[in-house]
């Protein structure tokens, strides 16, 4: 990843956006907590690209370098994060000389690889009159930090406002299925709708074989006898496949027998 054209890039468009923050100079020591908050606001911003908080730069996008300031070790910006920070946050630190100005420039580096959210305090910072709580959550928002509301943690587990479907583009497959399969067992659809769901759901059983003891008693009455056909395609597929077999067994053959 080239993290210096895109560094330069965010500079010569001249304004700050929701991925990238311009400081005249470095965090001081009494100011990590501001260090700490930001790098915690762009994490949980869920744009799934680099974000940078980039230094040497005014807030009006003019380079006015930081040859004289001091630039700690990633190893320092690691350390804070660690003792502060929930979960772990993958940075990096750049600094390079801009282009022939002779003025040098230096970002933080919030990688896109960074998508364990909610990022959050997990413990107080109070130094320097400065505090954070624990348990405090922000999110960068246009060109500020904010507080964490109920709509950017529904957005961070994948979970829309009315439906509470989850959402496909924030979710891995893996979740979406296993909510699915929540929603079948809670009678929120029928499978007969759906065969794929039918092979889908033994494919996530065969899998997690632990969510099997959530099945209620009754869900005879909603599997049809496409789906004995089903299991029995994914059994010869999976040596696994066999112990479901003797846990849907009893289930399927009572759906088959209800329908005929």
């Amino acid at each position: 990843m080239d993290f210096r054209k895109e560094i330069i890039d965010f500079i010569e468009k001249k304004k700050e956006t929701e991925l990238c923050d311009f400081k005249v100079e470095f965090y001081s020591a009494i100011k990590y907590g501001d260090l700490i908050k930001d790098i915690l606001a762009f994490a949980n911003n869920m744009r799934d690209e680099n974000k940078y908080i980039i230094f040497g730069v005014d807030d009006k996008g003019e380079v006015v370098g930081i040859d004289k300031s001091p630039l700690p070790e990633i190893a320092t910006v690691n350390q804070l994060l660690n003792e502060y920070a929930e979960s772990f946050i993958d940075t990096r630190i750049e600094r390079f000389r801009y282009y022939d100005t002779g003025k040098e420039i230096a970002a933080i580096v919030i990688l896109q690889s960074n998508r364990d959210r909610p990022y959050m305090l997990k413990k107080n910072y109070h130094k320097n009159n400065y505090k954070l709580n624990n348990g405090a959550c922000f999110v960068r928002k246009g060109t500020t930090n904010a507080v964490a509301i109920r709509d950017d943690f529904n957005k961070m587990y994948g979970i829309s406002k009315g439906s509470q479907e989850l959402t496909k583009e924030v979710v891995q497959k893996e979740t979406k299925l296993e909510y699915d399969f929540h929603r079948y067992i809670n009678r929120e659809y029928d499978l007969k709708e759906n065969p794929e769901l039918i092979r889908k759901h033994f494919e996530f059983l065969i899998a997690n074989p632990e969510k099997s003891k959530e099945i209620p008693e009754n869900t005879a009455c909603i599997v049809s006898v496409r789906s004995l056909k089903l299991l029995i395609t994914l059994i010869e597929n999976t040596i696994q496949g066999f112990n479901m077999l003797l846990l849907f067994l009893p289930i399927l053959v009572t759906a088959n027998l209800l329908l005929l």
